[in-house]
């Protein structure tokens, strides 16, 4: 059983707007179900937010308070300190906040932002957030990680006045921290440029640029001690034509890179085409090549977390935390058909080939408690050698162990054909016809634009479906 208020105000002729909500779960678990060492019983969210406008509507104010609780047996609530969104058991802690006889958890999170929306060239904004350790982001809709301070600032100058060569411009600085309630961790911080320009004939680009500085992360091992997060920086371009045009294209590029050497490489463009009025078609391919990076708050990070395992050394709390670099590729092709026979007969179409791949370069568990570089096997004293199954085997002094073969190729085919025909005035049917197709091979050679095709003979489900909509008066 669920519930949820909200309330809206508005005062007065500054444009002010107080807003609230409050959210009710009840799971109705029963002391004896096994799901209750893994639910909680019950849950509550409740939010109150602000939007204040002043000095003729030039500037702008809000603020966001949200409180989370959760309730149940130690077992469940247990396991959501544990969770990624928290980690209370993290080993590297002088003292370990977490707690297994905990019945409940209660956080909150304060948000504001600051805006100067009105002005001639010159605009700005500041925001913060601020989440307690036991806050419960999933129930807030987001998967961040609590017990943090962010801020973000940027600043804008614009010219809105066309010129000789120029409709318009804007490009402008802007700085993010990054902190925990536990100092330990220390500061990140991320420094950027934004930049954008609409031509003449209203084509317009942007180029935004990051730089991410060193660091610490506590999610990375998945509980276990921090890592270091290295030196990075990314890089975003578009193009896109005139919005209003009947022919409707874009494309887009993004670099990232760090000082370890990974990078990924990303384009994606779009051609939206309406040769008649009834009929539309547009597709949107894209096209992402990884080499050991994963981008996050951070920046681009060089490895994937793969597995917790035990036997590791004194430096590392006696565990292992393996991670992988992966080589991946990953094709997609977005199609969209919508074609009009007349106002109440339509057929819309959408269909998504999709190709995937990694390849797994190298492997390494965590040198030391805060290090950016990994202890890579067949160095350091260590060996690694794959069996005929893909597996491997490492040897690290009188240990050995295995890691299971994690490459793999995905080819996927999602569609879905809906034909609507409102029958009469309020009532509609519904045909649909939808297709699921996936393969799957612990292979990791890169995939390529063939293998898009290849996804439209692989295996899967026919699902077809009617549905219809009787609207009646008197």
């Amino acid at each position: 059983m669920g519930g949820v208020a909200r309330v809206i105000q508005e005062v007065g002729d500054q444009g002010s707007t107080v807003g609230g909500h409050l959210t009710l779960l009840h799971r109705g678990v029963s002391p004896d179900d096994p799901l209750a060492a893994v639910l909680s019983r019950n849950a509550v969210t409740a939010g109150a937010d602000t939007r204040i406008r002043f000095a003729d509507q030039a500037y702008e104010a809000s603020f966001n308070v949200g409180i989370t609780h959760i309730d149940g047996d130690p077992e469940a609530i247990a396991g959501f300190q544990q969770r990624n969104s928290h980690l209370f058991q993290r080993v590297d802690q002088t003292e370990s906040p977490l707690d297994a006889t905990r019945r409940a958890l209660d956080g909150a999170q304060v948000t504001g932002r600051f805006n100067k929306l009105a002005g001639r060239h010159w605009l700005w904004n500041a925001s913060f957030m601020i989440e307690s350790p036991e806050f419960e982001p999933s129930d807030f809709g987001r998967l961040n990680f609590a017990g943090d301070y962010t801020a973000r600032a940027q600043l804008t100058y614009r010219e809105t006045v066309p010129g000789r060569f120029l409709r318009a411009f804007s490009f402008g600085p802007n700085l993010s921290h990054y902190s925990y309630f536990d100092r330990s961790l220390g500061n990140r911080y991320n420094v950027g440029a934004n930049s954008s320009v609409t031509f003449l004939n209203f084509w317009s680009t942007s180029f935004n640029a990051t730089r991410y500085f060193r660091g610490q992360d506590a999610q990375l091992t998945r509980g276990g001690p921090a890592m270091g997060v290295p030196l990075g920086w990314s890089a975003n371009w578009s193009l896109r034509n005139r919005a209003g045009s009947q022919t409707r294209w874009s494309g887009s590029a993004n670099y990232q890179s760090n000082e370890l050497g990974d990078n990924t490489w990303r384009v994606g463009a779009s051609l939206s085409v309406r040769p008649s009025p009834s009929l539309q078609l547009s597709v949107e391919p894209s096209y992402r090549n990884e080499h050991g990076t994963r981008a996050t708050f951070s920046g681009p990070i060089n490895r994937q977390y793969l597995t917790t395992l035990s036997g590791g050394r004194p430096e590392t709390f006696g565990n292992r935390y393996v991670f992988g670099l992966p080589d991946r590729t990953t094709l997609s092709m977005r199609l969209r058909v919508s074609y009009t026979f007349k106002p109440d007969l339509t057929l819309d179409v959408y269909a998504e080939p999709f190709a995937a791949s990694a390849q797994y370069d190298a492997f390494g568990e965590t040198a030391l408690p805060g290090a950016r570089d990994l202890r890579i096997y067949g160095e350091d004293g260590t060996t690694i050698s794959r069996l005929l199954d893909g597996s491997y085997v490492v040897t690290d002094g009188d240990a050995t162990f295995s890691l299971r073969n994690r490459d793999f190729n995905i080819r996927s085919f999602r569609s879905n054909v809906v034909l609507r025909w409102e029958w009469r005035p309020g009532s509609t049917l519904f045909v649909v016809w939808q297709q699921n197709r996936e393969s799957f091979v612990a292979q990791g050679q890169n995939v390529g634009f063939g293998d898009l095709f290849e996804s439209l003979t692989a295996t899967g489900d026919n699902i077809f479906a009617v549905k219809t909509t009787l609207w009646s008066s008197k």
